[in-house]
């Protein structure tokens, strides 16, 4: 996470498994003591709904002071394994922020997964924001009256400064299109007094799309599995590489 003068103030870390949801809360103290702290989780919708042990997880980590919740402050995140390990009591920290991510793509069909996402957000008090990369998404969270935070991810159009100015009232921040090159990117920054990310780690989908692929091939899986699964399917192209492709079936059927 960057500032309006290019300066690295945090760590955002998106969480699309359980798996890296445990690896990013046993790093959280390590992070902080280096002066380079994780101050946002990103947590995939589809990862928190459909995944108890996640929701567990988040609950267990946050140990959030009363008062500073009724102000809208941040909690503390304890850090029991590390106090063990060095004789003393509980060592906490300033908890980062817990931010729940929408998906790709979004229609109509999807009101019903949308309401159980909003009651997430609004009754669990486990997060502060939202983040969104269309504007099907924030549409529906404006409908809903949200007050909550909203941030804007790679694939929401701000690609210059018209866009941008057009939406910095409404989001409290945004991730850097991953299209533009990186001058591109930093006078985009310099622009707006928005804080910026910058994806610099992990992998970028080649191609996001509602369609079913394995219906194209003649295999749908609607009727063979567990809507709640993924299944991964492998692509060959033409020069004989395979690449794996994630088939979310949760929200897209």
């Amino acid at each position: 996470m960057r500032d309006k003068s290019c300066t690295l103030t945090g760590i955002s870390a998106a969480v699309r498994t359980y798996e890296q949801l445990v690896s990013v809360i046993d790093h959280v103290g390590r992070y902080h003591e280096e002066n380079v702290p994780v101050v946002r989780v990103l947590v995939d919708g589809d990862l928190y709904l459909g995944d108890s042990r996640v929701r567990d997880q988040i609950r267990n980590v946050r140990s959030c002071d009363p008062e500073q919740a009724a102000e809208g402050g941040g909690g503390a995140l304890a850090m029991p394994e590390q106090a063990a390990e060095g004789g003393g009591g509980a060592l906490t920290m300033p908890e980062p922020e817990w931010i729940l991510s929408l998906p790709a793509v979004l229609r109509a069909p999807d009101h019903e997964y949308l309401e159980e996402v909003f009651r997430a957000v609004q009754v669990s008090g486990t997060f502060s924001g939202v983040m969104t990369g269309n504007l099907e998404g924030l549409g529906y969270l404006l409908e809903q009256d949200y007050r909550g935070k909203l941030y804007a991810d790679s694939n929401f159009y701000l690609w210059n400064s018209g866009a941008v100015s057009l939406w910095e009232d409404t989001f409290s921040g945004a991730c850097l299109p991953l299209e533009l090159k990186s001058g591109e990117q930093r006078e985009l920054m310099k622009t707006s007094p928005l804080p910026w990310e910058k994806m610099i780690y992990g992998r970028i989908p080649m191609m996001v799309t509602a369609n079913c692929a394995a219906k194209t091939l003649g295999n749908c899986i609607k009727d063979a599995y567990d809507v709640k699964k993924s299944e991964v399917l492998w692509l060959r192209d033409r020069l004989g590489k395979k690449v794996s492709g994630s088939l979310k079936l949760q929200t897209l059927l």
